[in-house]
């Protein structure tokens, strides 16, 4: 099979907070046709839906913040034809939230996969047939985001050699396999050794694109073989006064991300910059964004080119940002919602979150000593 076509792939959706502060000015049908500008000349665009499509007005308690997409703006929504629903987010609303996302979706006839009632239908794939060109996508949660149960709706999360199968036997029966993971840490703009790891196997399984996000930050791309892996889709469509101003610079910069691929191959990648407007929406990229974007990317690639070197940079930004951002995390929780939510959630943490925070308070302890040392 010798049919080429392009993909493309862009980070977190969400119209909610300052997006939705006032009724729009301009029609679905407009504000549709603005989002299909960046799209031009592509068979598929695809997603990762941050936040339920829903009025429900219960959100799930733990949470230390909420993201919800009103109905009335799921038409937006139409301009993509795939969405991965696997985050930390899509749960908010519960299963009222679930139930009613996954219905607009289908009116709308977006493809979606990583979520569902059951946990057969979140582990289901989709399929996009691009002009008899066939696609398949599966969609992995971090195994800490209320996975799917026998008896509760959740996200798809990773089963070990279980989920490798799947690829495996989902990539014979597609010319294309894409697995997006929703996994990492925000702010950063490396890779950890797990996001490594995940690509690594969802690569060897048979996944021939592997997108990441939850960063809200642009990364780099790398290859495995035929195979290509893009870190950090950054957002596309979000708030972003629900940011810390520390991040507003880092996040306005958003990018389409477009794959030309052929049967199980990546042939080559381009990274087309947007940026937004001051409340989040996707806007074209100035002069100097559509230069130091794509560079930016380019430049984050190359250090992909050495695993251990990106994993250091990984591991120093960490310590100078991973620290803060949870400290400041759990006080705004016991605020919000008392001691017991701060309980679960730290019950909640990983080996690699203890891991990355003792290495990460470990390095600030020692860079502050340092520098007494070198004041004195």
């Amino acid at each position: 099979m010798s049919q080429k076509r392009t993909i493309a792939a862009v980070g977190d959706i969400v119209i909610s907070g300052s997006l939705i502060a006032e009724p729009p000015k301009v029609s679905f049908a407009s504000m549709t046709r603005d989002l299909e500008g960046f799209f031009t000349d592509t068979d598929l665009v695809i997603a990762n839906l941050e936040a339920p499509v829903t009025d429900c007005k219960s959100s799930r308690p733990g949470q230390l913040w909420t993201l919800r997409t009103p109905v009335a703006l799921a038409p937006v929504l139409s301009v993509f034809g795939g969405m991965s629903l696997a985050n930390n987010h899509i749960l908010d609303f519960g299963t009222e939230g679930l139930s009613s996302t996954l219905s607009q979706l289908d009116q709308l006839g977006i493809r979606h996969c990583g979520a569902g009632l059951t946990r057969e239908a979140a582990a289901r794939p989709a399929f996009f047939d691009l002009h008899g060109f066939k696609v398949g996508m599966l969609a992995f949660a971090d195994r800490n985001w209320y996975p799917v149960t026998f008896t509760e709706p959740g996200t798809n999360v990773w089963q070990g050699h279980e989920s490798e199968k799947a690829i495996a036997s989902l990539s014979k029966e597609t010319a294309f396999l894409i697995v997006q993971f929703h996994q990492g840490y925000e702010f950063l703009d490396y890779p950890g050794p797990e996001e490594w790891t995940m690509a690594e196997k969802a690569t060897r399984a048979g996944a021939d694109l592997v997108l990441f996000h939850h960063s809200h930050t642009l990364m780099g791309i790398t290859r495995f073989g035929n195979s290509a892996c893009a870190f950090g889709l950054g957002n596309f469509i979000f708030d972003n006064t629900s940011f810390p101003a520390a991040h507003v610079e880092k996040i306005r910069r958003r990018a389409v991300f477009c794959f030309d691929v052929s049967e199980h191959k990546v042939e080559n990648w381009r990274v087309q910059p947007s940026t937004s407007d001051a409340c989040g929406w996707p806007v074209a990229a100035t002069k100097r964004d559509a230069t130091e974007i794509p560079e930016l990317v380019r430049t984050l690639s190359l250090a992909l080119q050495n695993k251990e070197e990106a994993i250091r940079h990984f591991r120093a930004q960490a310590a100078e940002r991973m620290v803060p951002h949870a400290w400041k995390s759990l006080c705004l929780l016991l605020r919000k919602e008392g001691a017991r939510a701060v309980v679960i959630r730290l019950l909640r943490l990983r080996w690699v979150d203890m891991t990355v925070l003792f290495v990460s308070a470990w390095q600030s302890l020692f860079r502050t000593s340092k520098q007494r040392g070198d004041a004195s």
